[in-house]
């Protein structure tokens, strides 16, 4: 059975019909035959047929001729119909598909439209709608409309609508869809499937067509039965071309599609323009790995990645070993790792964005940073002022206390890849493309994506609190330096993410553009902060020989002796004093206050604190506050 299967979207049959209606040109036959002009078949001799009969109408002092009526109302869907049909008709060849809207084609058969709008038409004629041209088509006042298979033909001929070249044609059908109910069982699934085949059989549409009960069957082989050739003419209908009018396959898209039409025949934008906004309008636009943009973000990420590990390569040659005086070889190459992958963030925003993939792009983001991060907490712990479990642990399984770290981290990040808290929104940019968009999810989402945060700002605040107590560590004073640089970048840097995160996307390249920044500026600033920042204060102020020694001795202001000086913390002391006092203190060896640990210079009453902390950078008169 030969059936119209007007359209289908991969291997799914979406639009099967009993019978069609379908649009074609009425022609004034009497005029035509007066003036010795034949039918148009293309758009350009209809534009010269009607210009040249109206004019010898007016000659005739007869002024109420209507040229052309194109069939455009602004709010009707029909519009629709007839921009297809128009795009339809400048097909290469009969035999090709449907010009795209993109194609010079589609830019030609706009023009087109405005052209005979302009010189055989006006805004009105096109406007009016279906009511009043089947009463001026009754009433034989148009030389020419466009317009369904009417029954008022006793004026006129119909004949298929002209193309751009003659033998090329179009017609936008309609007609009652025929379905099935996806949600019921088997059997009544074939039984509605045998209704369909009685009413698409070739006896019954033969029936409907001789009594006239549908305009033309939605099979193309009856139109070769010897009997119902003898009722109708079969020869027109065969010569039909016929096009369907755009699936909607989203909310709204006949509004956009008729709003940017309307402008174009109606208003001021030129039909490349319009035909990009009709494009765009059931399109998601993204950038692709293979598209231009595309390729210049790889390419930056690959480029980082390159010079970080081959630059990182100094760090195991005999000059620059101070690189790693604190941390191991090892252990440095953990950070590394993290700029790697925070600078090839990149890969994870181009392609078909998915709400998992929003997610674990935040999460391989945030995993690169904790790589950054995690080993400074570790470090941190490791040369804390005063020794105690803690560091002990730290300091003999730092890669241990380092994978502790990464698994909480992991976990917690983790979840957002089971629960998803984003979703893809579809937006639209000033120029009429629609993006999809990484969103928050809003609601229990919401409060996940905020945790994740303060979690962040939480383990700022341990690097910042640690690193303030060990300040005054000789022995790791540019390591410090260099934790607070990085950790204040890295604050900033969330900050700025949060705020991106936060504000709805407004432009499909700009929002790419601004998140693929932070993610090269993060990498780079923390790689230059990590390793050539290192450099420059290592040929700044060299270490020494025995840098590693704390230095106790401080010249007093009033004294020329030297002198150490101590501050003595008890155990009861509160956690801000405590605190204040590991900032001023020079090591991380500390005194217990019992017989051994008595200096006949300190003179200390029974009632002094358990734990004396060197330091050479407070004055006597500091150390009272302290203690008290």
């Amino acid at each position: 059975m030969n059936i119209v299967h007007t359209k289908r979207l991969e291997k799914y049959l979406v639009d099967l019909r009993d019978y069609i209606s379908q649009e074609i040109l009425s022609n004034y036959t009497k005029l035509l035959n007066k003036y010795k002009q034949r039918i148009p078949k293309t758009w350009d001799e209809l534009i010269d047929t009607a210009s040249y009969i109206i004019n010898e109408e007016k000659k005739q002092g007869k002024n109420n001729l209507i040229s052309y009526l194109g069939h455009f109302p602004e709010k009707d869907e029909v519009s629709i119909c007839s921009a297809t049909e128009f795009i339809y008709s400048f097909r290469k060849d009969v035999n090709s598909n449907m010009p795209s809207y993109h194609s010079d084609n589609a830019v030609n058969a706009f023009n087109k439209i405005k052209e005979i709008k302009e010189k055989i038409s006006s805004d009105k004629n096109f406007q009016l709608d279906n009511d009043t041209i089947e009463s001026l088509l009754q009433q034989g006042k148009p030389l020419f409309a466009k317009y369904w298979k009417t029954p008022f033909n006793q004026y006129y001929y119909i004949s298929p609508l002209p193309g751009n070249k003659e033998g090329i044609s179009s017609s936008c059908i309609g007609g009652y869809h025929l379905i099935i109910n996806n949600n019921i069982s088997k059997e009544k699934k074939v039984a509605a499937g045998k209704v369909i085949e009685f009413f698409l059989s070739k006896n019954i549409q033969k029936k409907y067509l001789i009594n006239n009960m549908m305009n033309r069957s939605a099979r193309s082989d009856i139109y070769n039965d010897e009997v119902l050739c003898k009722e109708i003419d079969c020869e027109l209908y065969n010569s039909f071309q016929y096009v369907s009018r755009p699936p909607e396959l989203i909310e709204n898209y006949s509004l956009e599609y008729l709003k940017y039409l309307n402008q174009f025949l109606y208003g001021n934008i030129n039909a490349k323009t319009a035909l990009t906004y009709i494009e765009n309008i059931d399109s998601f636009h993204q950038i692709e790995y293979n598209s231009t943009f595309g390729y210049i973000m790889e390419s930056v990420s690959i480029l980082i990645i390159f010079i970080v590990l081959l630059s990182s390569g100094i760090m195991f040659m005999e000059n620059f070993k101070f690189l790693s005086k604190v941390f191991s070889k090892t252990f440095l190459c953990i950070p590394i790792l993290g700029i790697c992958m925070t600078g090839s963030y990149a890969f994870l925003l181009l392609g078909d964005l998915t709400g998992f993939k929003c997610s674990l792009g935040m999460v391989y983001f945030f995993s690169g940073s904790t790589l950054i991060l995690y080993p400074l907490i570790v470090l941190e712990i490791i040369y804390f002022p005063e020794k105690n479990k803690y560091t002990t642990f730290a300091k003999n399984h730092k890669y241990l206390c380092f994978i502790i770290l990464l698994l909480m981290d992991l976990v917690f990040y983790g979840i957002s890849l089971i629960i998803v808290p984003f979703r893809i929104e579809r937006l639209t940019s000033s120029d009429g493309i629609h993006f999809k968009a990484c969103v928050n999810a809003g609601g229990l989402y919401r409060i996940y994506f905020l945790s994740i945060i303060a979690y962040k700002f939480i383990i700022f605040s341990i690097i910042i609190l640690l690193a303030f107590t060990e300040w005054s560590r000789k022995e790791i004073k540019k390591e410090l330096k260099i934790i607070f640089i990085i950790i204040y970048t890295n604050i900033l840097f969330t900050v700025l993410f949060v705020i991106i995160r936060c504000l709805p996307p407004f432009d499909l390249y700009t929002n790419m553009f601004i998140r693929w920044f932070l993610s090269v500026a993060y990498s780079i600033t923390n790689y230059i902060i990590l390793i050539p920042l290192q450099i420059y204060y290592e040929l700044r102020n060299p270490s020494k020989k025995n840098g590693n020694e704390v230095n106790i001795v401080k010249n007093s202001e009033m004294e020329k002796n030297e002198i150490n000086k101590h501050v003595f913390i008890r155990r009861t002391d509160s956690y801000i004093s405590k605190i204040i006092g590991y900032h001023y203190s020079m090591g991380s060896q500390y005194l217990e206050y019992n017989s051994s640990t008595k200096d006949k210079n300190l003179n200390f009453p029974s009632s002094r604190p358990d734990v004396i902390l060197y330091t050479d950078i407070i004055s006597s008169s500091q150390m009272t506050d302290i203690m008290e």
